[in-house]
C-alpha cells in the first residue's frame, strides 16, 4: 500500500543544507499561454551568509486529449495533432524566473493519456535572509486538454513529485549554457557549445557529476515508419575519457515524435590536481535529421542545458552499473537488478535519494501493430528500510519502439543507525505485456546505465577538544621536558572522522610544544616541533594521533603558570554564520629553579709589560632576577700579577671600587655590579710579563637575594702580558745621602769676629740637613748632627763658616726630580740669600712619565700668598699633583679640563710664605710622592708704601695721568694700577714714582688706588682719588682779543675745581685759571705766535691739562690800527662824536674808544 513514512514531503522541510518539498497532491492545468504556480510545490529557504544554491526538479505529468479511438496524439498525416502541444516548467527564485531551470515535454503516444517527466537543474547565488522558491509550468497548443501530476494514479507508486535546493557543498563547478547547438552528423561524438568545465582539486575527492538537457528532432515523414531510424547520445568525457555510466538515450520511431530529456547523475573518484569534464552528444541510425539543444526555444523557458560539479563532506555513495535486467510479470514490485544500497548513520540526518532508469520495450514485432499492449505502463519508486515512498514514484508509457528513463528522488530525514535503500520497478495493465528490459546493450554501450545516489545532509558537526584537567597534571620544573597526554577531537560523526578536515592551533604562553607525530598533516604556522604557536590542518583520526601526546618544554629560565592553548576550527563547515570553533586551556605550574648567575666574559685580552689594559665586556646575568635594581650580588675581581680597578665613571663608583688593588670585592645590585663591570682598568706589576707566569683575571659572584647565598659561579679572562726587553738599571738605595763640602762664609766690610746667624733649610718635606758640631757655634734650631729639615747656628764670622764648610743631605725615599738648599746668613743688619739646587733624577716614578715645568705666570706675588698660578709643562695623568713654592707647605695643583690643554697646563693658589719670607724661592710640580719636577724662579713680594697721588682728582671720562709717590717701588712688566675694581697698566718711573692713566668712571665719587705687581695681588696700601663731573665750557667774555696776549677772558660753565691743576686751553696754549667758582673762572689770553691762526678754541682742564673739557668756545685773535681821528679836539664836556678811521675794526657789541683810560662804545660805519 502507500507509505509516507519519516519523509520530507507533504509539506516544506527546512534542513541546514537541504531544503525540499515532495507534495502528494493532485493538480492540473487546462489554460492556455499562463505561467501557473504548481500547487504546493514551493520552498522557503533562509540563510545566513551569501551561498550558491543547487536546486532541482521533478515531476511526472500526464497529458489527456478528448476521447477517441482513431485519433493518435501524433498520428495524423498533416502532423499537426499534438505536435504544437507542449507543457513547459520552470522555477521562480525569489519572483525572478531563470531560464536554466526550464524544461518542456510534449505528448507521445497513441493513447489518450501520455505519461512525461520534466527535469530541470540549475544554479543560483543568493544573499543572506530568506527566499522563496516556486515551481511553474505552462500549457501550450488546444488538442492536450489537460496537463495533470497525479501521485495517486495506479497503486501510488508511478507519478511523484519533487522541488529540492542544496547548499553550501564542499565543492561546486557550473556551467548553464543559453547558446542553441545543433548536431546532424551520425556516428561522431562531438563536444557541445560551451559546455565544458575545468576544475582544480587540492585533495582526492568523489565528486557527482550531472548535465541535464532537453532535445528534439526537426521533421519526420510519418508515412516512413521504418526507414527513419533515428537515434541520440549524450555523455560525459572527464580528463579525456568518456564514461559508460554518463551516458543518456533517446530515439526517434514510426509512432515516436517528440522532445526528449538527457541526462544523468554519476559519482567518481578523483585526485587532486586540474580536470576538464565535457558534454559530447552523438547521433546514431540511418537517417539524416538535426537534432536540437535549443535554450532559445518557444519563449526561452523551455529547453536549458547544464553541466555541474559538485562535492560534499562526506563521499557521496551510489550504486551505478550497465546491468542488464528484464522485468515481465504485471503486478509486483521487484529491485532493479543490484541496485540496493546499505549505508550507516550516526546521528539524525537528511538524505537525498535520487534515482535513473533507463528503459525500452524494443525488440517485439507486435508493437508495430495496433494492439493494447501497447498500453502496458512501467513504474519506479524507492524503498528505504524496507518502506516505500510514494514521493519518489516515476513512470513511463509503453510504445512503439520507444526508449525512455523513469526518474525520481526523495528526501528523508533518518534516525541514527545501519539503514538500506533499494530500486523497485513495476509493469502497470497488460498482464500479456511485453517484457520491460534496462536499457544497456544499444549505442556502444552509451544509452545510460541504472543509478542510485544517496546525498547524505551531515548537519554540521561541532568538533570539540577534550583535554586533560589540570587537577590531573603534574607541576614541571623550569628547563625540564614533560609529555602531556588525552588530548582529543571528539563530537564528530565517527563515519566522518578519517576524512573531516579540521585546523588545529597550539599555543604556549612559556614555553614550546611538539606533536607526537607530523603524518598527513599540513602546516601553516611552525612545523610540530618545539613551536611556541603552531597552526596545522588534516583529518580528524590524523589531527587526534598527534595530539594524544604533546611534548612540552618551558623556555629558558623561565617559570610560572602555564596555559597551553588548543583550538579546533571546522574547515568544512557547510552552515551559515562563521564556522564552529573550540578552545581547551591546559593549565599547570612550571615551578622556579634558583638558576646560577651567568658570567659574560670576553676572549683572552693582551697588554704590553708596564702598560694598561681596558677589559670590556664583563657582565652578570640571572635569570631569576626579579627586580634587578632590588637584588643583592656579591662581585670579587682578582688578578695575580697586577692592579685591577672597575668603571670609575660609573654613577655606582665607590673609592673602594676605583682604587687599583688586587682584588676588588664589592656587594651590590645586578644593575649596579654591571654598570662597574663594563671597564675593568688592568694594569700588570712593574716589570712583570707573562713569561714569568700565567696571568688571569678571575670575575667571582654570587646571589645573595634569597635567604640562602647561592654558590659562587666564577669565570676566568686570560691575560697576556707581552714582554718588552728593558735596560738594566742603576740601583738606587732606599735612602739616599750627598755630602755637601767646601762651602765658607765671606764679609767684605765684617771682621771674622763679628757674629753672624746662618739658616739652612730644604724645600722637600721628604728630605732633611744634617751639619755637624763646631768650636764656637749654637744651634738655634735643630742640633749639631741631627738631620733635620731647617738648621740654624749662630757664632762668629769664622766659626760659622768652619761649621758650614761640610753638610749632608738626606731624602727618606727615592725621590725622582730636584730639590733646593736655601741659605740665609745675617751680621746684625744685611743678609744675603743663596739657593743651592741638585737634581736627583733616577726615572724611578710609579708611572714612569715624563715631568718637565716650562713655565710659570704670575712668577712674583704677595708674600701673604693667594695668587693663582699657572704653571706649562708636561705634566703625568691619573694622579693628585701639588706645587711646591720653597719651603712653604704644598697646595693642590689642577690639571686644565681643556682638552687642547690636557696634561700641559695646571694652576694652583700660592701659599703664604711663612716659611721662606720675601725674595725669590724654587718652584716646583710633585706629586708629594716620589716626583718633583725641575724649579722656576717664583718672587714672594713684600707690601708697598703709596704715600700720595698726583693729582688729586680727575674727570668721570678718564684719562687723567696719575703719578704715584711711594717708595722702594720695583720694576714689573705685569705693574698695574687698580682703580676699585678697574686694572690699567702702570709705568714705572723709578723707586719713589709709578704713573697711570685713570679709567672711565661710572659717577663722580672718591676711588681708591693701589699697586699690582702681578695684575691679581694688591701690592700696596690704598690711596683715594676723586672722580669729578667733566667740566664744560658754556660761553667766554670777551670774544676777541690781540694775539699778543694779555686779554682777561671770562669764562663760564660747570665742574670747574680749584686747586693748581685748574687751567685754560688756548689751542694748545695752556695758561693757569683763576678759580672763582665752579661755573667760573678767569684766564689770561697767552701770546698767540701763529700767524696763521684767526682764532682759537678755549677749553678748561682740570687736571693740570690732561683733559680738556668736553665743549669750547671761540675766541677770535684782531691787531686793529688807528690812522686818524675827525675831530682831533673836542669840549671837555664830552658828548662830541669822534671819527677813527684805521684797519681792522671789529663789528661787534665790544667795539670801544679808548680817550686815555676812559673807554667809550663805538659804532662801526
Amino acid at each position: 500500500g502507500r507509505t509516507n513514512g519519516n519523509v520530507d514531503g507533504g509539506g516544506r522541510h527546512n534542513q541546514k543544507l537541504i531544503w525540499s518539498t515532495q507534495p502528494l497532491s493532485q493538480c492540473s492545468i487546462k489554460s492556455i499561454g499562463v505561467w501557473e504556480n504548481v500547487p504546493d510545490t514551493n520552498l522557503t529557504i533562509t540563510i545566513g551568509n551569501e551561498v550558491p544554491m543547487l536546486i532541482s526538479y521533478d515531476m511526472s505529468v500526464r497529458s489527456f486529449k478528448p476521447e477517441s479511438s482513431t485519433n493518435d496524439f501524433i498520428l495524423d498525416e498533416d502532423m499537426s495533432l499534438g505536435q504544437k502541444d507542449f507543457l513547459q516548467a520552470r522555477v521562480l527564485v525569489d519572483g525572478i524566473p531563470f531560464r536554466q531551470s526550464s524544461s518542456y515535454a510534449q505528448p507521445s503516444s497513441g493513447l489518450e493519456a501520455a505519461t512525461r517527466s520534466l527535469r530541470g537543474t540549475f544554479v543560483v547565488q543568493l544573499g543572506a535572509g530568506p527566499h522563496e522558491v516556486t515551481l511553474q509550468w505552462k500549457k501550450r497548443g488546444t488538442f492536450v486538454s489537460s496537463w495533470n501530476s497525479i501521485p495517486s494514479i495506479h497503486d501510488g507508486f508511478s507519478s511523484g513529485r519533487v522541488l529540492t535546493a542544496t547548499a553550501h557543498h564542499r565543492y561546486l563547478w557550473h556551467t548553464e549554457v543559453t547558446t542553441d547547438d545543433t548536431i546532424s552528423t551520425n556516428g561522431t561524438w562531438t563536444d557541445m557549445k560551451d559546455s565544458s568545465i575545468t576544475f582544480t582539486l587540492t585533495e582526492p575527492a568523489t565528486l557527482r557529476f550531472l548535465y541535464s538537457m532537453s532535445v528534439k528532432p526537426d521533421y519526420v515523414n510519418p508515412k516512413d515508419e521504418f526507414g527513419m531510424q533515428d537515434d541520440l547520445s549524450a555523455r560525459l568525457v572527464i580528463d579525456g575519457y568518456g564514461y559508460r555510466e554518463t551516458g543518456s538515450f533517446t530515439t526517434i520511431t514510426s509512432h515516436s515524435f517528440a522532445t526528449a530529456q538527457l541526462g544523468r547523475d554519476v559519482v567518481l573518484d578523483l585526485q587532486a590536481g586540474e580536470h576538464t569534464v565535457k558534454l559530447q552528444w552523438r547521433k546514431w541510425g540511418n537517417y539524416e535529421r538535426v537534432w536540437r539543444s535549443a535554450p532559445s526555444f518557444l519563449d526561452g523557458y523551455a529547453s536549458s542545458r547544464i553541466l555541474a560539479v559538485h562535492g560534499e563532506r562526506k563521499s557521496i555513495s551510489a550504486v551505478q552499473s550497465l546491468s542488464f535486467a528484464t522485468i515481465s510479470d504485471n503486478g509486483y514490485w521487484h529491485t532493479v537488478s543490484d541496485k540496493i544500497l546499505s549505508f550507516t548513520l550516526y546521528e539524525s540526518t537528511t538524505v537525498l535519494f535520487s534515482y535513473g532508469l533507463p528503459v525500452t520495450q524494443m525488440g517485439n514485432p507486435t508493437l508495430d501493430d495496433w494492439t493494447y499492449e501497447r498500453w502496458a505502463e512501467i513504474g519506479a519508486r524507492l524503498v528505504v528500510d524496507s518502506i516505500p515512498y510514494v514521493h519518489s514514484a516515476g513512470s513511463v508509457d509503453g510504445s512503439s519502439q520507444s526508449y525512455d528513463e523513469v526518474r525520481g528522488s526523495l528526501v528523508l530525514t533518518l534516525p541514527p543507525g545501519s539503514h538500506t535503500v533499494a530500486l523497485q520497478w513495476r509493469v502497470f495493465k497488460d498482464d500479456d505485456a511485453v517484457s520491460w528490459t534496462s536499457l544497456n546493450r544499444v549505442t556502444l554501450g552509451y544509452q545510460g546505465g541504472e543509478e542510485l545516489l544517496m546525498l547524505v545532509n551531515h548537519q554540521s558537526n561541532e568538533p570539540t577538544l577534550v583535554v586533560p584537567e589540570s587537577r590531573k597534571l603534574n607541576s614541571t620544573l623550569e628547563d625540564t621536558t614533560s609529555v602531556i597526554s588525552g588530548a582529543f577531537i571528539s563530537n564528530i560523526d565517527p563515519s566522518l572522522s578519517s576524512e573531516y578536515s579540521v585546523g588545529v592551533t597550539v599555543s604556549s604562553t612559556l614555553g614550546v610544544v611538539s606533536l607526537k607525530t607530523k603524518r598527513r598533516l599540513t602546516f601553516s604556522v611552525g612545523d610540530g616541533e618545539e613551536d611556541e604557536v603552531a597552526y596545522f590542518s588534516g583529518t580528524v583520526d590524523d589531527v587526534n594521533e598527534a595530539i594524544s601526546s604533546l611534548t612540552y618544554r618551558p623556555l629558558l629560565n623561565v617559570y610560572g603558570t602555564e596555559t597551553i592553548t588548543l583550538t579546533v576550527t571546522d574547515l568544512m563547515y557547510l552552515g551559515t554564520d562563521e564556522a564552529f570553533s573550540h578552545s581547551q586551556d591546559i593549565t599547570f605550574e612550571v615551578e622556579a629553579v634558583n638558576d646560577l648567575p651567568t658570567i659574560m666574559a670576553p676572549a683572552v685580552q693582551s697588554v704590553l709589560e708596564d702598560g694598561t689594559a681596558i677589559i670590556r665586556g664583563v657582565s652578570v646575568y640571572d635569570a631569576d632576577v626579579i627586580s634587578a635594581s632590588t637584588s643583592k650580588y656579591e662581585v670579587t675581581v682578582s688578578v695575580s700579577n697586577g692592579l685591577v680597578s672597575l668603571y670609575a665613571s660609573s654613577s655606582e663608583a665607590t673609592t673602594a671600587t676605583t682604587t687599583p688593588a688586587a682584588s676588588i670585592t664589592h656587594t651590590a645590585s645586578i644593575n649596579s655590579i654591571n654598570s662597574l663591570l663594563q671597564h675593568i682598568t688592568y694594569t700588570p706589576n712593574k716589570d712583570y710579563n707573562s713569561l714569568q707566569s700565567s696571568e688571569n683575571l678571575v670575575v667571582q659572584v654570587r646571589d645573595l637575594s634569597s635567604d640562602v647565598s647561592s654558590e659562587y659561579v666564577s669565570v676566568s679572562v686570560p691575560i697576556s702580558v707581552q714582554a718588552e726587553n728593558d735596560a738594566p738599571l742603576f740601583v738606587v738605595p732606599h735612602q739616599q745621602q750627598i755630602t755637601l763640602s767646601g762651602f765658607s762664609l765671606s764679609d767684605v766690610d765684617t771682621s771674622n769676629s763679628s757674629s753672624v746667624t746662618a739658616t739652612l733649610s730644604v724645600d722637600n718635606e721628604m728630605a732633611s740637613l744634617l751639619v755637624g758640631a763646631s768650636a764656637g757655634v749654637t744651634f738655634t734650631r735643630g742640633s749639631a748632627g741631627t738631620y733635620s729639615r731647617s738648621v740654624q747656628l749662630q757664632g762668629s764670622l769664622s766659626d760659622v763658616s768652619v761649621a758650614l764648610s761640610t753638610e749632608e743631605f738626606n731624602s727618606k725615599e727615592v725621590i725622582d726630580g730636584g730639590d733646593s738648599i736655601t741659605v740665609h746668613v745675617d751680621d746684625s743688619g744685611t743678609a744675603s740669600k743663596t739657593i743651592l739646587d741638585f737634581s736627583l733624577t733616577n726615572y724611578l716614578t710609579e708611572t714612569g712619565e715624563r715631568i718637565e715645568l716650562t713655565d710659570v705666570s704670575p712668577n712674583h706675588g704677595s708674600s701673604l700668598g693667594g695668587t693663582t698660578v699657572t704653571a706649562t709643562g708636561i705634566f703625568p695623568s691619573g694622579q693628585s699633583l701639588f706645587c711646591q713654592f720653597g719651603a712653604n707647605a704644598l697646595v693642590p695643583a689642577t690639571l686644565s679640563t681643556d682638552p687642547s690643554d690636557a696634561n700641559s697646563v695646571l694652576t694652583c693658589v700660592t701659599p703664604a710664605s711663612s716659611n721662606t719670607g720675601e725674595g725669590f724661592v724654587m718652584t716646583r710640580i710633585t706629586n708629594g710622592k716620589d716626583f718633583w719636577s725641575n724649579p722656576l724662579q717664583y718672587f714672594f713680594e713684600g707690601a708697598l708704601t703709596i704715600a700720595s697721588v698726583v693729582p688729586p682728582q680727575g674727570p668721570t671720562s678718564g684719562g687723567t695721568l696719575v703719578t704715584l709717590l711711594g717708595s722702594d717701588f720695583d720694576p714689573s712688566a705685569n705693574l698695574k694700577c687698580l682703580f676699585g675694581a678697574n686694572s690699567v697698566p702702570a709705568v714705572w718711573l723709578n723707586e719713589s714714582a709709578v704713573e697711570c692713566s685713570s679709567p672711565v668712571a661710572a659717577s663722580a665719587s672718591p676711588a681708591q688706588i693701589f699697586l699690582s705687581s702681578n695684575g691679581q695681588d694688591v701690592k700696596s696700601n690704598g690711596v683715594i682719588f676723586q672722580y669729578v663731573q667733566q667740566p664744560e665750557v658754556l660761553s667766554i667774555e670777551p670774544i676777541v682779543g690781540k694775539r699778543a696776549g694779555g686779554t682777561p677772558v671770562t669764562v663760564t660753565g660747570s665742574g670747574f675745581v680749584s686747586g693748581e691743576q685748574i687751567s685754560c686751553d688756548f689751542s694748545g696754549n695752556f695758561v693757569p685759571a683763576s678759580f672763582v667758582s665752579s661755573g667760573e673762572v678767569i684766564c689770561f689770553v697767552p701770546q698767540i705766535g701763529d700767524e696763521s691762526l684767526t682764532q682759537v678754541d678755549v677749553r678748561v682742564s682740570i687736571d693740570g691739562g690732561r683733559v680738556l673739557s668736553g665743549t669750547s668756545e671761540v675766541f677770535r685773535l684782531s691787531e686793529p690800527r688807528v690812522s686818524g681821528i675827525s675831530p682831533a679836539f673836542g669840549s671837555i664836556k664830552g658828548g662830541g662824536v669822534v671819527t677813527v678811521t684805521g684797519s681792522d675794526f671789529e663789528d661787534s657789541v665790544y667795539l670801544k674808544c679808548m680817550f686815555g683810560s676812559m673807554p667809550s662804545p663805538a659804532v662801526t660805519m
